[in-house]
């Protein structure tokens, strides 16, 4: 109950997930997303479920932002299917004097979590950025990995999907 002379806006955004099958692959509001998988000697992966247990490979994600405007508080969202590791590169960029390296990164802020990495940025008018992870399998099996999302975190109208 609003006890005061004042209004009160409520902004409400509703999201779900889609079952594997039913993914799309989206570009809206002029974000883009490419996905490429590669093994550690540089040589692309066509087929993602022939990696290995013990086995180390990259995920290359370009984002794009082909609207005529700045777009600021973006949130790439790279789940990290059940069977892999992905390398916290953050906890590694130390300089000598103990302190953490992170004056070349190409974003605001990074959160590795046990599922997921959310990779936090703006991208100018025109502007692409690379993202590059190191990931290793430690578990055998055949992985399913859910779709890659890059979006506005303010305005839904501006999203892309990578369906993998």
């Amino acid at each position: 109950k609003n006890k005061s002379s004042a209004s009160i806006y409520a902004h409400l955004t509703a999201k779900s997930m889609l079952a594997n099958e039913d993914e799309k692959m989206e570009s809206l509001g002029g974000l883009s997303l490419k996905v490429g998988y590669e093994m550690v000697n540089m040589i692309p992966l066509k087929d993602i479920h022939s990696i290995e247990k013990g086995e180390r490979f990259f995920i290359i994600v370009n984002a794009k932002n082909s609207s005529n405007v700045k777009l600021d508080d973006l949130m790439l969202n790279l789940p990290i299917p059940t069977g892999w590791e992905l390398t916290n590169k953050r906890m590694s960029a130390i300089t000598e004097d103990g302190r953490s390296d992170i004056s070349t990164l190409s974003y605001a802020w990074q959160d590795f979590t046990d599922t997921n990495v959310y990779t936090y940025f703006s991208l100018k008018e025109g502007e692409s950025k690379q993202f590059v992870f190191e990931g290793v399998a430690v578990y055998d099996g055949k992985y399913n990995i859910p779709s890659i999302v890059l979006e506005s975190m303010y305005d839904p109208a501006r999203r892309a999907v990578w369906k993998n």
